[in-house]
């Protein structure tokens, strides 16, 4: 019998960068989603008139050796911008620029420079 028919697979928006987008395109902009020791995953921002983020499926692939020149590695959550290119038929961020980082607030600037506060937890029994 023949083989069974490939699983239906949703089509990306339409102003997602297609699978035959080259370098040198307009930027895209995406949040890092996934990150291990030289490379992560990007998922592109939303498209225009589309709430949330793209679809997981969607995340594009990123290596530490296709960041720009002088850039640092990224974090989870931080916000980059790159180009797209193709890279054994998927998608894979180029030229990829940290736009900002997605790190939360130190505890040190949560808690006050000081780092006072604490004690208490004494018991109050009378």
């Amino acid at each position: 019998p023949p083989p069974p028919p490939p699983a239906r697979v949703e089509a990306p928006p339409a102003s997602f960068p297609r699978p035959n987008a080259t370098v040198g395109g307009e930027r895209c902009v995406g949040i890092v989603v996934t990150i291990k020791q030289n490379y992560a995953f990007v998922r592109p921002a939303a498209a225009p008139g589309s709430e949330g983020p793209a679809p997981e499926h969607l995340d594009v692939f990123l290596h530490a050796t296709d960041m720009r020149a002088g850039e640092s590695w990224v974090e989870l959550w931080d916000r980059v911008t790159y180009l797209v290119s193709n890279y054994k038929d998927r998608l894979k961020c180029v030229d990829t620029v940290r736009l900002e980082s997605g790190r939360g607030p130190d505890v040190s600037e949560v808690l006050g420079k000081t780092g006072g506060g604490g004690g208490g937890g004494g018991d109050a029994r009378g």
